[in-house]
């Protein structure tokens, strides 16, 4: 029954917190990917036939770390798909692959994938109902891996699990990689990876929400991907359009292509074009 399965969540999650807890205390560690999956397991908010999006972990501090978050969040995913083997669990990779698909580029998939306030999105877009975010830190010779289960919306959440993952050769090999700006091919960069910097609004209105709006979504948000150039003027904008706010889209477009930036600079300190996801909140007229 349900009262039995919610009392099942609540033992198995109360005995996975004190695990953790009792680990960190004593100086051990749960020390593979699978110890955590296992302790996620009695933690998500799951209905059977449901799947689960596990997102890119955040990488506590200022690198990037892109291909060991990515290689965090599948190893997971894999785990925990071990662990429930009736329930779907998304891994970044497969997420991946349908958003590329929706027509985004190979930059845009990838802002989109490391940017953590667009997991919720993109669970929604993969038809998710618990979501799975977390974040890394790197302690000596083991990666501090702290994850939260919760339900889509961030309605319902889970106390977070941490463990203590040592480092593998395969994991600090991808830790040892250096973070290098990435650009499309055409001279675009990623803001924010591998020394290039972020630039600065300077004129950055709020659209207005289409006519067929009601005052109930004034408080929309939707994300577009968009270039801001040398010159500081935004082109090239693509919509990751939020399925709650239909039309909002197009009705912003002439608002974001008016924003004016302070440009962004590369390592060297040089103005250079980025790429990077804004989010945009209307408001109501």
């Amino acid at each position: 029954s349900m009262k039995r399965r919610m009392g099942r969540w609540i033992g198995l999650l109360f005995a996975a917190c004190l695990v953790v807890t009792s680990a960190r205390a004593q100086g051990t560690k749960l020390d593979s990917v699978e110890d955590l999956a296992h302790a996620l397991a009695a933690n998500l908010p799951r209905q059977p036939g449901a799947a689960v999006y596990v997102a890119f972990p955040r990488w506590k501090g200022k690198k990037a770390h892109y291909p060991l978050r990515k290689e965090i969040g599948s190893e997971l995913a894999r785990a925990l798909a071990a662990e429930e083997p009736g329930e779907k669990v998304i891994t970044p990779a497969v997420a991946a692959d349908v958003m590329a698909k929706m027509g985004l580029t190979r930059s845009d998939v990838y802002l989109a994938m490391a940017a953590h306030p667009l997991a919720d999105y993109i669970a929604d877009t993969m038809g998710a109902t618990a979501l799975i975010t977390g974040e890394v830190l790197q302690e000596k010779d083991d990666l501090l891996v702290t994850v939260e289960a919760a339900g889509l919306g961030r309605k319902e959440k889970f106390p977070e699990l941490k463990a203590l993952i040592p480092l593998s050769p395969k994991l600090s090999a991808l830790l040892a990689q250096p973070d290098v700006p990435f650009d499309d091919g055409a001279g675009v960069y990623m803001a924010g990876i591998g020394g290039v910097g972020e630039p600065i609004c300077v004129r950055c209105p709020s659209p207005p929400l289409p006519a067929q709006a009601t005052p109930a979504m004034s408080y929309t948000t939707v994300w577009a991907a968009l270039t801001v150039g040398t010159d500081g003027k935004v082109s090239d904008v693509v919509f990751l359009a939020n399925p709650q706010a239909p039309g909002t889209g197009q009705s912003s477009l002439a608002t974001i292509r008016s924003w004016q930036f302070r440009p962004a600079r590369g390592p060297d300190g040089k103005v250079v074009s980025v790429r990077l996801i804004a989010e945009i909140r209307f408001r109501f007229l």
